[in-house]
């Protein structure tokens, strides 16, 4: 089986960017101990749900909208991802 140079460039592309993981784990000193950086974001973007569902209630859109708990999740979890992306530079 002949394999094409394109095919192994996408081999060494995947290969290399499943083991950029691997490096040491992103974690913040806070009071002396070490949180995980996910950790914040994830706390971040559930204030972000919070408080995207507070200002639907107080919009004429809250009767109009189905599925809010979806919404909001999805509204704290691309923030979430943002703060990630903006902050870690994936």
């Amino acid at each position: 089986m002949i394999i094409t140079r394109l095919s192994q460039l996408l081999l060494s592309a995947l290969l290399s960017i499943s083991i950029a993981g691997c490096s040491s784990a992103p974690a913040l000193v806070i009071a002396g101990s070490y949180f995980p950086a996910w950790l914040i974001c994830c706390v971040i973007g559930v204030a972000v749900a919070l408080g995207a569902r507070i200002v639907l209630m107080l919009t004429p859109y809250n009767n109009k909208l189905p599925m809010q708990l979806l919404v909001c999740g999805a509204i704290g979890a691309i923030f979430a991802a943002l703060i990630w992306i903006i902050w870690k530079g994936v």
